[in-house]
């Protein structure tokens, strides 16, 4: 059984010990079917960094984001939909953690665990994460053909998955929702048939994500 979870963070910094997150968006999937969505608000604690510069990729505020929930609440609401679709108890039940250079964002949910002293991240996600840049220049490497861009707004848009100037980028939900559908994509190659790109198209991506079954 398949088990994927989809995941893609907002930050206050770069760096996953100093710095935090205020946003994070995921989708969970079992056997390619989206089983669960979830968008959290999460306030920075008290020791993390706050960079402007950082917020300003999403368009967030220093003073907005301090009113977010606090970060041990959303943390065990996080624990308490990873607990419905695995049991941390069977060292073979665990989640393919999948992210857009997921070794940011699994770096900064990793530090989350952490910071909420809690120790069993490796009970839920298998190691190594999945990166779907790098899954990308798999393909890019069979074809001999690459982007002029690494951005994933830009590849989106080469793929028409979205323009790159959609106003919705560097939201953590429209970004994972985004990532999973290229991810398919790529997936769902054929060898020596460059046209065969995949499945998903703007539409059924609208359509799979929403509503998302936990918002705060």
């Amino acid at each position: 059984m398949e088990k994927f979870c989809f995941i893609d963070v907002e930050t206050t910094g770069l760096n996953p010990v100093k710095n935090g997150i205020h946003q994070i968006s995921g989708i969970i999937d079992i056997n390619r079917t989206a089983k669960h969505a979830f968008d959290f608000r999460i306030a920075p604690f008290e020791s993390d960094i706050i960079i402007q510069e950082a917020l300003d990729m999403s368009g967030a505020t220093v003073d907005q984001i301090q009113k977010y929930p606090d970060p041990e609440i959303t943390f065990e609401k996080l624990i308490g939909i990873l607990d419905k679709f695995i049991n941390k108890y069977d060292k073979k039940d665990k989640f393919i953690f999948i992210g857009f250079n997921s070794n940011f964002d699994d770096g900064f949910l990793r530090a989350l665990f952490d910071k909420n002293n809690h120790d069993y991240y490796g009970s839920y996600f298998r190691w190594p994460d999945f990166c779907v840049a790098r899954m990308y220049m798999e393909r890019c490497l069979t074809l001999n053909q690459y982007p002029t861009s690494w951005k994933l707004k830009n590849l989106a848009a080469d793929f028409k998955l979205a323009k790159s100037d959609d106003e919705r980028w560097h939201d953590a939900m429209f970004d994972i929702r985004m990532t999973r559908a290229f991810f398919y994509i790529l997936k769902d190659w054929v060898p020596g048939n460059p046209k065969n790109w995949g499945i998903f198209t703007e539409t059924n991506i609208e359509e799979e994500f929403l509503p998302i079954k936990t918002r705060t």
